[in-house]
């Protein structure tokens, strides 16, 4: 693999330079500059799409440091891809740094995790068969079909948040329901029950400031533990706020 990854004043400058980057994006770059394999590949086997989310994007990589340390990473991980197919006519190291200017162009928004995981998954066949490696297959192949992974990870997390928000809406709603029943019969008020009164917890949260003005006091210091202790932050705040409002109001 011909020339140095970063020249030593390069490498020393991205040392002292504070750059605004993720700790798993520092250490990648880190062992790319050493050209450490064996450290690399250690990291590189604990990472996954999810994990590539939390990652810096390229463009964010670019404002932070020179650009052309980042063009030699990603150069770096194009010719070390290369190296492990036994393919006749591989890409060479300047071909290596236009494949990879091409990568940060258009795939600026994407993290430097991504491409990392892109080659990985590449040389470990999830892409298929490779007769041949240059840049049409990079951006035509590999990187399109990293990106439908990755967007079905993102799906999944959405899907999944939605159903943690569910089931805070299903808990909140289960703890409220018994008093806000006994609370509106004793008042003689046709209102839906609390289950159906909240859509979901963002709806919750709309509806709380109004809604706990009219609870008594000691119910709404109980609802004040209880946010504490669910991890509510949100809903704790409002209910401080009555607290303060009525305090004030004395």
């Amino acid at each position: 693999m011909g020339g140095k990854v970063f020249s030593k004043k390069n490498q020393q400058k991205m040392e002292l330079q504070k750059i605004q980057a993720k700790e798993s994006t520092l250490q990648l770059m880190s062992f790319i500059a050493k050209k450490d394999n064996l450290e690399l590949t250690i990291l590189e086997k604990n990472m996954s799409v999810s994990s590539a989310f939390d990652g810096t994007q390229i463009h964010q990589l670019s404002k932070k440091m020179e650009e052309r340390d980042l063009v030699k990473a990603i150069s770096f991980l194009i010719l070390r891809t290369c190296e492990l197919f036994n393919i006749k006519g591989n890409v060479s190291e300047s071909q290596s740094v236009i494949i990879a200017l091409d990568l940060i162009d258009k795939y600026k928004y994407e993290t430097f995790e991504d491409f990392v995981l892109m080659f990985k998954y590449a040389r470990q066949g999830y892409f298929g068969d490779v007769f041949r490696i240059d840049g049409n297959v990079i951006m035509g192949n590999w990187m399109p079909k990293y990106l439908e992974m990755k967007s079905q990870e993102r799906e999944n997390r959405i899907g999944s948040k939605k159903s943690n928000d569910q089931l805070k809406t299903e808990e909140i709603s289960s703890d409220y329901r018994t008093f806000f029943q006994k609370y509106l019969q004793d008042r003689k008020q046709k209102r839906q029950s609390m289950k159906s009164l909240y859509k979901n917890y963002e709806d919750f949260i709309n509806h709380l400031p109004k809604d706990c003005m009219s609870i008594p006091d000691d119910i709404l210091d109980s609802q004040i533990k209880l946010a504490m202790s669910r991890k509510l932050p949100e809903a704790l705040e409002i209910y401080k706020n009555e607290k303060k409002r009525r305090e004030n109001e004395k």
